[in-house]
């Protein structure tokens, strides 16, 4: 759990680093924080997460509204959500 909590703690930060005030307003960067707030949080609970995250589908979205593919955001979503996929206690869909 402790590899998805500092995944997790690194997608806050390039959030932080590279769109400091667009994650408090509505849109696909406000989307990957808190989805990324809400992955922590049963991380450090172990608790069972069953919310279904579609990586391909928010790298898209984030991409559409200006960012890129090989933004920092993005390159750690897809690492936290490759770390969800090696544990047991979440189910994770990503298309």
């Amino acid at each position: 759990m402790e590899a998805v909590i500092q995944q997790g703690q690194n997608v806050l930060k390039s959030i932080d680093e590279e769109f400091p005030n667009q994650k408090l307003y509505n849109g696909i960067i406000r989307d990957i924080y808190v989805l990324t707030e809400k992955i922590l949080k049963f991380a450090e609970e172990n608790c069972l997460i069953t919310e279904k995250i579609y990586l391909y589908s928010l790298g898209r979205q984030f991409v559409d509204n200006g960012g890129s593919y090989n933004s920092p955001i993005i390159v750690e979503f897809e690492k936290l959500v490759n770390q969800l996929k090696n544990t047991e206690v979440f189910k994770i869909t990503t298309r």
